[in-house]
């Protein structure tokens, strides 16, 4: 595990070196078309694509701290937003509860759901938490917008041809680094990182899904510590948006360690975004090794 935080640090410094043009920061500006996608991981990909494009305004419609928008509801301000767009772009497969009702009430806005033609059943809505995930997405999402803004294709190509590239690379750099925990057990207190684990051979041998503000019952602690002590204790790991008196109160009782892995449900725009999304992941993939390596 020692040697994978400089080739880390390696990884991002390449990746700064060929970085010629940071993702598109939000607008608020009167453009010819206007752009607004549901959550920051929908955000950062879009933004991405519409680096040095013209005449196209960005708008994240969800504020920083939403994180996943399974419960979430349009507020009069989101509705006038949308009703402004002329391009709504979601992440889709259950995650955004809300889209029917804008397909009804706003009938001008074009919706795009960037895991179109996906297998997204059950945890699958978090396909961004891969790389493979989060690269074809893009494609979707760059077909919708050199629709919308057909003078602008060359552009978008371009930029979608070196976000692949560079998601190609993470991929295979995560699954190199964590080729050592493959086959090794994690419980989740969220379902966002069963698809991640999946894809990069951990077992997961159980998800804790309950509502943010509903407590875990007495029965459910006992039986998740029992799932614990078969399982021969494994890490539990939550997000950090959730609360985690749950996790910490197994913690208490049978030994095993809580650690915290990032969805990338926030985050920076403009120059600071350029490469969030390989530091998240990279991150991510230090903490899975620091939780699972038997030394």
């Amino acid at each position: 595990m020692s040697n994978m935080i400089p080739a880390a640090r390696k990884y991002l410094a390449v990746l700064a070196a060929l970085l010629c043009i940071a993702p598109a920061a939000a607008s608020s500006d009167d453009t010819s078309v206007r752009i607004v996608t549901s959550f920051y991981p929908i955000y950062l990909l879009t933004s991405h694509l519409l680096a040095g494009v013209e005449s196209a305004g960005l708008e994240n419609l969800t504020g920083p701290e939403t994180g996943c928008l399974h419960d979430y509801r349009l507020t009069a301000r989101d509705m006038k937003t949308l009703s402004q767009a002329d391009l709504f772009i979601a992440n889709g497969a259950g995650m955004e509860s809300f889209l029917t009702d804008i397909a009804a009430q706003i009938p001008g806005v074009t919706l795009v759901t960037a895991t179109e033609g996906m297998p997204t059943e059950g945890h699958n809505a978090h396909v961004w938490l891969t790389p493979s995930g989060a690269a074809e997405m893009s494609r979707t999402i760059a077909a919708a917008l050199k629709e919308a803004l057909p003078g602008q294709g060359a552009v978008i190509d371009d930029n979608l041809s070196r976000f692949v590239l560079r998601m190609d690379a993470l991929q295979e750099d995560l699954s190199r680094g964590l080729e050592p925990v493959r086959g090794r057990t994690v419980i989740l207190f969220h379902e966002a990182f069963e698809c991640f684990a999946e894809s990069f051979g951990l077992h997961v041998a159980a998800v804790v899904e309950h509502e943010p503000d509903a407590a875990v019952t007495p029965a459910q602690l006992k039986d998740l510590a029992d799932l614990i002590a078969a399982s021969d204790y494994p890490p539990l790991f939550i997000e950090p948006a959730y609360p985690d008196l749950a996790a910490q109160i197994l913690s208490r009782e049978t030994g095993v360690r809580v650690y915290a892995l990032d969805p990338l449900v926030s985050g920076p725009a403009g120059e600071e975004a350029a490469d969030y999304y390989e530091q998240v992941m990279l991150m991510n993939m230090r903490t899975l090794l620091d939780a699972l390596d038997s030394g």
